[in-house]
């Protein structure tokens, strides 16, 4: 394991599994604004759309950082044996008192996976689409929490760096 603390590890991966849902604050009730960029970081677990191969289907992941934006295919999967492995061990999760559903956050991964493995014949780094000058210019954007931006550059990190759309060998191992 990677902390010999159960109730740290339980915490840790409570958090990674959150999916943060900012608010505008035009819509927040009147002494209650809490800034959407802060809310943003609080859990790993996102979705995303393929727009440039689009299936309909919606993809489920970990963002890199809870800076980041978008999918990251290579820490997806390792989340996904971690929250295996935590299961398996440990016999479940709980979450502010209500039960999280690992096995469903692992399908979910599997799913958005052997899908990706099927269309690009490997795992991408990101699904989201644009190039490097697209993600400098969405790395300038003061309200990145409404992810309104169709091809931001693919999925930034938050560590000063983005995966772009391309295969990517990790990821596609880590499968």
């Amino acid at each position: 394991d990677a902390d010999p603390d159960t109730a740290r590890m339980s915490a840790a991966l409570a958090f990674a599994v959150r999916s943060p849902h900012p608010v505008d604050p035009a819509d927040q009730p009147a002494g209650e604004k809490v800034d959407p960029n802060f809310e943003l970081t609080r859990g790993m677990w996102t979705e995303d759309k393929d727009l440039i191969r689009p299936t309909g289907v919606t993809l489920h992941g970990t963002r890199f950082t809870t800076w980041g934006n978008g999918i990251q295919w290579e820490v997806t999967a390792s989340a996904a044996m971690a929250m295996l492995h935590f299961d398996s061990v440990y016999g479940g999760l709980t979450d502010q008192g209500k039960t999280v559903d690992l096995k469903q956050r692992v399908e979910a991964v599997r799913d958005s996976l052997r899908l990706l493995l099927g269309m690009y014949k490997g795992v991408p780094a990101s699904v989201l689409g644009g190039n490097r000058d697209a993600w400098v210019q969405w790395t300038f954007k003061s309200d990145k929490w409404r992810r309104d931006v169709p091809f931001p550059g693919g999925t930034d990190t938050g560590a000063s760096w983005t995966y772009l759309r391309y295969n990517h060998v990790a990821s596609t191992a880590w499968t």
